[in-house]
């Protein structure tokens, strides 16, 4: 990322004092000092109310909520901030790297479908991009910037100097040659007459997301490039002159020629500029600078639908490849008269984002020129004969997003983390990339953001995210999603209609059932280290969901084998005819499920069990019965049962979330649990006393945190300690790559104790080590054998 991102102002800590009510970066209000227990308490009772009618009115809902909740796809969100920042100070001009948030993700998992056309094939969450700025050979004049008008990005001794010609398609220029050298080639073939220095055609183009081509539209970067220099880049055109410039009664009328109408203008078209690119730059310069090896240059292709990124494996010290998408471009000065007026559209409301300090810092940042998307036959610019779009180059806003990103609250990431998955599990296999794109879910979210920055409960995402797909299905309607930045962009104009109705489709689907489509998304998330959060049980979670069959039981653990093993675990009751009632009705449900199982293996009607049901149904190519409706209101027992799941597993989040995270993040869980521990004690009247033990846990490891809270801000200032280690996460970045190939192996490692650590890591790279051995000694075999076929 550049240095203009290096100077931007992190968003300021807040301060804690005693007595005061501290608040997170989730916004949950946590009790610190004296008189603030009464706001807190009234609080919680209304958080515990709205969770309550969830449970009772929108059942689909209360289950989506929890199931969100209990998902991190960021290790630590503060911490990971700082560390975005860190990386963003030691970038300097030579490349430019958005979605940095959205990269510490994919150090923490990847996305795996355990079914459809992309099955068991691992990719990141998000495909790293590589802007790659080439102002030091072409330098570029921006004669519309209203700071620093004429100011230059770029070398000023550059042989080849272009200016900045608007059209009239928003969000596109053109550039102009202004240093010419050469004569004008009088030849028919280079000539174009254009009735106008502005016609062009109107509307925007479709940007593409992650690479998922078909195989015809692909073609090796050595197959397409043309040998040549930047002068052989530019190209020659005749616009007709002004009409100020043309003065009809001082024409010679009777000897009119060319010259009196038209003016001769070279232009850098971006098709031979990414020829020059691919053939100069890519193969001799930018392959040593990225780390490419020749496997992966020969390799490197382009698709004809998105003609200005270069897609190639990037591969790490262990062999191991992830995608990029490697983009050249041209930076200049951001293009105020294009964009919005952010000030202005954010005048009324007590609090807006982004704020006036982020908009200031936002203007401040350089904006990217990049290839424009070839135009498909069948849009709304077709091949006319004056037809211009050959000459246009798209402006892009790399690193505005990216500082955008940085400034989101942890809720908003999460959401879009969320319909990240949605599009690659039931959009991007199908689409192939086209369409909908990352690059629109981003837009919606900057919207929505804007629209109600604070409006994010972290507890309630799933009545966010709703809103949000909503938002998507109307703007697919009327086939109109207004660009964040440029003013009169449609990011939609021109999407094939083919690709809306698909994606429209699924998004009204989603809409109507949303718990089953996200469920089937995250499932397929595979964390890459064993010092991740524990991830959520889907399968028992559908053992619940799909069950209708309830026996009038106390529903108190979903697992009695747990309860067994576990002594201290089990309810005493200091009253013996208590105590003998909860053994009797023990005994009677331990009864009741044997009596289950034995039908269910001999085929005789009763309870059947997820796992029969679903070998029952084996036809479909997925677990998952995305067809599947929910209950309007739950049998109570299911409730019972979906409580217990969900706050065993807030607890257990909590207790990672202690070692790894923040405090505060620690105490977010553990409210959420007590207060479905306290739903659950409600909902359990013939034996509150499962209930009571949850709720005296729950406080036990509140008072335990808070201990810790008050110590850290006695100490150091604030809530939670300084880090002690801030070295760079290299090995973290090992393990997610490895995780490529095998995502489960890492559970163990932190079980070991401290004194095998160093044995065990050094066991760990001999392994890795030998895998390299062996993939190498695998493709020399294959090699040598098809020679000797």
């Amino acid at each position: 990322m550049g240095c203009r991102v290096s100077k931007l102002k992190k968003v300021p800590k807040r301060t804690l004092k005693e007595g005061s009510v501290i608040r997170d970066e989730h916004d949950e209000t946590v009790v610190e000092g004296d008189g603030a227990f009464s706001e807190v308490d009234l609080m919680e009772k209304r958080e515990e109310e709205v969770i309550r009618k969830d449970l009772d009115e929108t059942p689909e809902l209360f289950v989506l909520n929890n199931v969100l909740f209990g998902t991190r796809f960021l290790r630590n969100y503060r911490d990971d901030i700082n560390k975005v920042y860190r990386q963003i100070e030691k970038t300097d001009d030579q490349y430019w790297e958005p979605d940095l948030v959205m990269a510490r993700a994919n150090r923490n998992m990847i996305f795996r479908p355990m079914h459809g056309p992309k099955k068991d094939v691992a990719e990141p969450l998000v495909t790293r991009r590589i802007y790659v700025p080439m102002n030091e050979f072409i330098g570029v004049h921006n004669p519309f910037d209203d700071d620093s008008p004429g100011g230059l990005m770029g070398n000023g001794d550059s042989k080849y100097q272009v200016t900045i010609e608007e059209g009239k398609r928003d969000g596109y220029v053109k550039l102009q040659r202004i240093n010419v050298e050469h004569e004008f080639p009088n030849t028919k073939d280079t000539l174009s007459v254009i009735q106008s220095s502005h016609t062009s055609g109107s509307s925007d183009t479709e940007s593409t997301g992650t690479w998922m081509g078909t195989e015809e539209n692909r073609q090796l970067v050595n197959d397409q490039f043309e040998e040549g220099t930047l002068d052989d880049c530019f190209v020659f055109r005749r616009n007709k002159k002004a009409d100020v410039d043309l003065d009809l009664e001082e024409l010679d009328h009777e000897n009119l020629n060319d010259d009196d109408v038209y003016d001769i203008i070279s232009y850098l078209p971006p098709k031979k500029f990414m020829q020059y690119f691919q053939s100069k730059v890519f193969k001799e310069n930018i392959k040593e600078q990225l780390g490419l090896v020749q496997y992966e240059i020969d390799r490197a292709q382009v698709d004809k639908h998105s003609p200005g990124k270069i897609f190639c494996n990037l591969r790490d010290g262990n062999g191991n490849c992830y995608p990029v998408e490697i983009v050249p471009c041209l930076k200049c000065t951001w293009p105020s008269r294009q964009t919005y007026d952010f000030t202005a559209k954010h005048s009324n409301g007590k609090f807006r984002w982004p704020t006036d300090e982020m908009l200031k810092e936002l203007t401040k940042l350089q904006c990217a020129l990049v290839p424009s998307k070839k135009l498909l036959k069948g849009n709304s610019i077709s091949n006319r004969p004056n037809n211009r779009s050959d000459l246009e180059w798209e402006i892009k806003f790399p690193l505005a997003e990216s500082y955008l990103e940085t400034v989101l609250r942890p809720e908003q990431i999460k959401c879009y983390l969320a319909l990240l998955t949605l599009f690659k599990e039931h959009l991007e296999p199908y689409t192939k990339g086209h369409g909908v794109t990352p690059e629109h879910l981003l837009t919606l979210i900057l919207w929505e953001s804007e629209k109600s920055y604070q409006g994010w409960p972290e507890h309630r995402l799933g009545l966010k995210l709703r809103d949000i797909i909503t938002h998507i299905s109307n703007s697919l309607c009327q086939r109109n999603l207004k660009d964040f930045f440029i003013r009169n962009r449609n990011l939609l104009k021109n999407v094939s209609r083919k690709h809306l109705e698909f994606a429209n489709e699924l998004f009204h689907r989603v809409k109507e059932s949303p718990l089953t489509y996200f469920i089937r998304a995250l499932r397929n998330i595979r964390h890459t280290t064993g010092s991740f959060y524990p991830p959520l049980d889907y399968k028992a979670l559908l053992d619940i969901l799909y069950k209708t069959d309830w026996q009038e039981v106390n529903y108190l653990t979903l697992d009695d084998d747990k309860s067994e093993s576990n002594q201290e675990r089990k309810p005493k009751f200091r009253d013996a005819e208590k105590q003998l009632a909860y053994v009797k009705e023990r005994e009677r449900r331990k009864k009741l499920m044997k009596q289950n199982e034995m039908k269910s293996h001999s085929g005789q009607n009763g309870l059947v069990s997820y796992s029969v049901a679903h070998a029952e149904r084996r036809g479909s190519c997925d677990s998952i019965d995305i067809n599947w409706e929910c209950e309007q209101k739950f049998h109570k027992q299911k409730k019972i049962a979906l409580l217990k799941f969900f706050i065993d597993h807030h607890m257990d989040m909590a207790r990672v979330s202690l070692k790894i995270a923040t405090l505060k993040q620690t105490l977010l869980y553990l409210k959420q649990a007590r207060h479905l521990a306290k739903i659950l004690q409600s909902e359990t009247e013939l034996f509150p006393e499962e209930s009571l033990r949850l709720l005296e846990e729950i406080r036990v490891e509140e008072d335990k945190v808070m201990a810790t809270m008050e110590e850290n801000l006695r100490k150091f200032g604030h809530t939670d300690a300084p880090e002690i280690d801030e070295k760079e996460d290299e090995e973290d970045e090992e393990d997610v790559l490895s995780g490529l190939d095998d995502v489960e192996g890492f559970e163990e490692e932190q079980e070991e104790e401290e004194e095998e650590k160093d044995v065990y890591a050094e066991v760990i790279r001999q392994i890795r080590q030998t895998k390299i051995n062996l993939r190498a000694l695998s493709r020399q075999f294959n090699s040598s054998f098809i020679e000797g076929d």
